[in-house]
């Protein structure tokens, strides 16, 4: 079942925007979704959301089935999930298109994932997943807290400037005053 995964992360990777292999592979993920793993159900989602096809029951299945209990879902993983659906349809900020795929509960179990696991996640990881919050204007506050204490962690053993600028922009989107991380 994760050849659909294969193949629609092979064609965003290589930025080949075949509309018709998308419109048609999304209604196959859907009958075989509740077989994948979280990483091809991720990797399903970014390749959707890297080419800007949106497919909002594709991304509904998706979000349920990466929420199952008995699947494990790393970090890396929920980061790429998060930044999927905050990018999917995604056009600019100044775009008057529908931007992102605001689905509470699902950011509610990425969030409570991602505080229970939080040392575990890299600067990307942490960049990714605070900015995907911050684009779709959710505030958690104990998700932004956990990945605080991860920013000053690898600020001072792995600073990347892109992915501190990612981080401190959506702190101020959202307005989320942390002393400690802005020090």
């Amino acid at each position: 079942q994760q050849e659909f995964s294969n193949i629609v992360w092979s064609f965003a990777t290589l930025l080949r925007t075949s509309e018709m292999l998308f419109r048609r592979t999304a209604p196959r993920v859907v009958e075989t979704a509740r077989d994948l793993d979280s990483q091809h159900l991720a990797n399903i989602a970014w390749a959707y959301a890297k080419i800007s096809h949106r497919d909002d029951g594709l991304f509904y299945v998706l979000s349920r089935e990466a929420m199952e209990s008995d699947r494990k879902c790393s970090p890396l993983n929920l980061a790429n999930l998060a930044w999927a659906f905050a990018s999917a349809g995604w056009h600019g900020e100044m775009s008057t298109r529908r931007v992102g795929l605001r689905d509470p509960k699902f950011f509610q179990w990425i969030a409570e994932s991602a505080v229970a696991m939080s040392p575990q996640f890299t600067s990307q990881n942490c960049s990714n997943l605070v900015w995907s919050f911050a684009t779709l204007r959710i505030g958690h506050q104990d998700l932004f807290e956990a990945m605080s204490v991860q920013v000053q962690g690898w600020l001072i053993s792995n600073f990347d400037p892109q992915h501190l600028s990612n981080v401190l922009w959506s702190y101020a989107k959202l307005a989320i005053k942390n002393l400690d991380l802005f020090e």
